[in-house]
């Protein structure tokens, strides 16, 4: 589509994942190990390029264990006049683009629809492809160019199939010269070439006059692109290898998509079966919290970017204390070199035991709960647009068994019309069986709009006195009314745009749970009258409101039922039972904390030590500073960072270093000459050279010591009053250099600092509080000494190290710039106030004159408008102080 993806959501299924090992069925893995491979795999891959993971939600249900649910939604954008679609015309060429061909994924696409069996562990490994997030990202980099992205006459990505569909696909007539096709290694046949699925390749079509230019372009953002193959007039697709034909087809017999299949369907007609609801006593509220499936998933999100992109509305889980999850993924849109203040936002609908137990209503309501969440996002449901995933078990050619999708398909096929909604996209599979175990009837509606930033409504309580009330939507046989569902999502919208509704959240998981997760993020207490029907009740089409309580004058009140107050206590009281955060916030967190660790440690609070110590200024400057962002293989905060210094005064210039063999030393040249006329040397996060080998930030250390780079580097600090700044990988970097906390580039050293391994054991992202301690940097000019600042963080090497002299030393020179703080204002060295277990709780270093700044956190992430659910103090100034040093 040529467009940047900027937001991508992700759903899964799993069995129990507390299963004992002992009860791990033959040729099964553990689902604790499945669930817990798949979040590093996803996360890992996702960080690495550069993907904002705004939602993340696992769904269990015993039926996964047949066969585990995968499921992602992304969304991108780009500018209408950088998608250029035209027919492809004989004499056109088609270049491969990106990563090199292998044997991984041969058959994948097959593979993951195939039914799985005992020998599925040892027969199918070679079907898994070798994922590269670092050329991915490249990619990404190439198609947002818009002189690139213009060249395109049509373009394929790498799926099933690998060249024979991303090439064959390309145009009516076309030759393809597989002997061309770059290698991971030799030794590969004409068919392993042709179906290989290698990911991390595109195939771009282009006017055989724009072939080299497209090809340049390519190499600036050290991509490898290739010409493989011509459009010709032929009406055929023909293969060739060494000059040999492999395949020669007629593209007339390929369009006939082969013979057709016939197969009778059933519908079995579905009982929808009512579950008891629980009384409202003590035992029976806790439960219900205590379900596996309301659990909280926090310490699986945290495996994953939310911040990055400088565009997050709304983080998965909000509050003071992100602990309420969210109902939606919703993010600033980026285009050029600006953000508009319209959003995106996405959300999903499903619910596998009401799909198990009446298919048509479960799709229905599918649909209902993803339009609902919309609009309890604050957006309007008049311009929605779904896509959906269908998983289901071995049809074969049981008609009762094809009866099952049929129905779902005719749920969501109603729902659209009845909503007025349409669908524009989805996949399916249809191989979810591990012998007598079936998945779950499984339609999954995504739902997305674009709504004005400001008007975006999350579901934190807010510590105001304010009233609780719910807006019900009429249903007969569990089918929501529209015309219901329409009368209260204009009552929402008006209620919104007057400035009355404070929170809001759908009824998917009834009203207690509901209010549980709404209150527990900023610890915000409830009263729910005792009285309320239906409060454990599912109800994904209706409304629960935290209002102003002026509200109710000038609401409807045959629309909105009162249920309760909001911020007048300091705990939960349903009826007649009384409950504490502390107990709540155990049953919540109690079902997954042995399977996604919450990253929580115990550690002592330390004195709070400032230093009035400042840096020197700088002797003379006139005209605008320049701001050098090198851009290595594997970072992915460029973009962000043009947009800080940009809105800063900064004058930008982004490098790409090209490693490649041919490039390496041309790279090391001009990235030479540019350090010599930049006075901000700003060192980017991500993960350089994918944070190998077994370690982050070596990549660049090694760079910064070529001695032509070390020359520069080191004349712009000592000669030029120049500045260097590294955030995350940057920091690392620094650090391994010896630019932190020396500030000379030295050979490495066992008694240097580090930056390691979180002591969590895992990757952590979340905002963060830090205090400055000291302002003995240039870069902490607007800062205020001994304030604490939110800033977001997303690492998986992030505690710094050093003996205790080296510690001390760093403190009483004032070298310590910014501490880790809990929630009370203290320094601390538990986790996750302190996510790594930094040292000394360091969050950022300086170098003794101050001209050198790291740190872990990520405030180029920041703008006004973002993190609406959680109370944050930003540090705005950071990089506007580091312009106005040279003023």
């Amino acid at each position: 589509g040529r467009s940047y993806v900027y937001q991508g959501m992700r759903i899964t299924g799993c069995g129990d994942p507390r299963t004992p090992l002992a009860a791990t069925l033959p040729g099964k893995l553990p689902q604790r190990v499945i669930t817990r491979g798949a979040a590093k795999g996803f996360s890992s891959y996702g960080n690495q390029i550069g993907l904002n993971t705004g939602f993340v939600e696992e769904i269990y249900h015993d039926g996964y264990v047949a066969k585990r649910m995968e499921v992602g939604a992304v969304i991108g954008s780009t500018l209408k006049e950088n998608v250029v679609r035209k027919t492809p015309k004989a004499g056109d060429v088609v270049i491969l683009l990106g990563g090199r061909t292998g044997r991984d994924g041969i058959g994948g696409a097959t593979g993951s629809s195939k039914v799985h069996s005992e020998t599925s562990l040892k027969e199918s490994g070679s079907e898994v492809q070798k994922g590269n997030p670092v050329e991915e990202r490249k990619i990404q980099r190439l198609f947002r160019n818009e002189e690139a992205a213009k060249l395109i006459v049509r373009c394929n990505d790498f799926g099933a199939g690998g060249v024979s569909v991303a090439i064959g696909e390309l145009a009516e007539s076309l030759d393809i010269h597989l002997d061309r096709v770059p290698k991971k290694y030799q030794g590969l046949d004409p068919t392993e070439i042709a179906i290989s699925e290698s990911q991390e390749r595109m195939a771009v079509v282009v006017d055989h006059e724009d072939a080299e230019r497209f090809i340049e372009l390519a190499a600036e953002e050290n991509l490898e692109a290739t010409r493989t193959a011509e459009v010709t007039g032929t009406g055929r697709l023909r293969m060739f290898y060494e000059g040999n034909p492999v395949v020669d087809l007629s593209r007339a017999f390929l369009d006939t998509n082969g013979a057709k299949a016939y197969i009778e369907i059933t519908v079995d007609k579905e009982d929808v079966l009512q579950k008891p609801e629980p009384e409202t006593t003590k035992d029976d509220i806790l439960g219900e919290i205590s379900d596996l499936n309301f659990a909280s998933q926090r310490g699986l999100v945290e495996n994953f970017d939310s911040t990055i992109g400088r565009n997050q509305i709304v983080l998965p889980y909000g509050g003071k204390y992100q602990d309420t999850r969210s109902q939606g993924m919703v993010s600033l849109i980026p285009v050029r070199d600006l953000y508009t203040k319209e959003a995106s936002i996405m959300t999903y609908g499903f619910d596998p035991y009401e799909s198990s137990m009446d298919t048509y209503t479960g799709a229905y309501r599918s649909v209902v709960e993803s339009i609902a969440k919309i609009v309890s996002l604050g957006g309007s449901y008049g311009d929605i647009r779904l896509s959906f995933q269908e998983y289901f078990e071995r049809l074969g050619r049981d008609s009762r068994k094809w009866g099952k999708p049929l129905s779902s398909l005719l749920g969501a096929l109603s729902a659209q019309l009845d909503f007025r909604v349409p669908a524009i996209g989805g996949k399916d599979s249809m191989s979810g069986t591990f012998r007598e175990i079936d998945v779950p009837p499984t339609l999954i509606s995504f739902a997305m709009n674009t709504e004005d930033s400001r008007n975006i409504v999350t579901n934190d309580l807010k510590a105001e006195d304010s009233i609780l009330a719910v807006l019900r939507t009429r249903s007969e046989d569990g089918i929501p009314s529209f015309e219901s569902f329409q009368e209260n999502a204009d009552l929402l919208l008006h209620l919104r745009d007057s400035g009355l509704l404070l929170s809001c959240d759908t009824l998917k998981r009834g009203i207690v749970k509901t209010l549980v997760n709404m209150s527990i993020g900023n610890r915000v207490g409830f009263v729910l009258d005792g009285h309320v029907t239906g409060s454990f009740q599912k109800d994904p089409g209706s409304f629960i409101l935290q209002l102003d309580r002026s509200a109710m004058e000038i609401a409807d009140s045959r629309l909105l039922e009162y249920v309760g107050t909001a911020g007048s206590t300091d705990d939960v009281r349903i009826g007649e039972v009384t409950l504490t955060f502390d107990e709540l916030r155990s049953r919540t967190e109690d079902p997954l904390k042995k399977v996604f660790s919450l990253g929580r440690k115990e550690g002592k609070k330390l004195e709070t030590v400032l230093s009035t110590k400042r840096a020197p200024g700088i002797r003379t400057f006139q005209g605008r500073p320049k701001v050098l962002i090198p851009v290595f293989p594997g970072s992915n905060c460029e973009y962000d960072l043009e947009y800080a210094f940009r809105e800063a005064g900064g004058n930008v210039e982004t490098f790409v270093f090209r490693n490649r063999e041919q490039d390496l030393m041309d790279s090391i040249r001009e990235l030479s000459r540019l350090v010599s006329k930049t006075n901000i040397l700003m060192i980017p996060g991500g993960f350089s050279a994918g944070d190998e080998p077994e370690g982050s930030g070596k990549y660049i250390a090694n760079i910064l010591r070529n001695p032509e780079v070390k020359e520069e580097v080191m004349n712009l600090l000592k000669n030029r009053d120049g500045l260097i700044l590294g955030i995350c990988n940057g920091f690392q970097g620094l650090v391994k250099s010896g630019l932190l906390p020396y500030g000379e580039i030295i050979e490495p050293d066992a008694a240097m600092p580090n930056l390691t391994y979180n002591t969590t054991g895992k990757h952590m992202s979340l905002m963060a509080r830090t205090m400055v301690v000291s302002r003995n940097t240039p870069w902490m000019d607007r800062a205020e000494l001994g304030k604490i600042y939110d800033v977001p963080l997303s690492h998986g090497e992030g505690r710094f190290v050093a003996d205790d002299r080296t510690l001390q030393d760093l403190l009483a020179k004032g070298q310590v710039i910014t501490q880790y703080a809990d929630l009370e204002g203290r320094i601390t060295m538990e986790a996750p106030y302190n996510p790594n277990g930094s040292m000394l709780a360091i969050e950022g270093i300086s170098s003794p004159d101050g001209r050198v700044f790291g740190k872990m956190g990520h405030t180029e992430r920041y703008q006004n408008g973002l993190y609406r659910n959680y109370p944050g103090t930003y540090m705005e100034d950071l990089f506007r102080s580091g312009i106005e040093y040279f003023r």
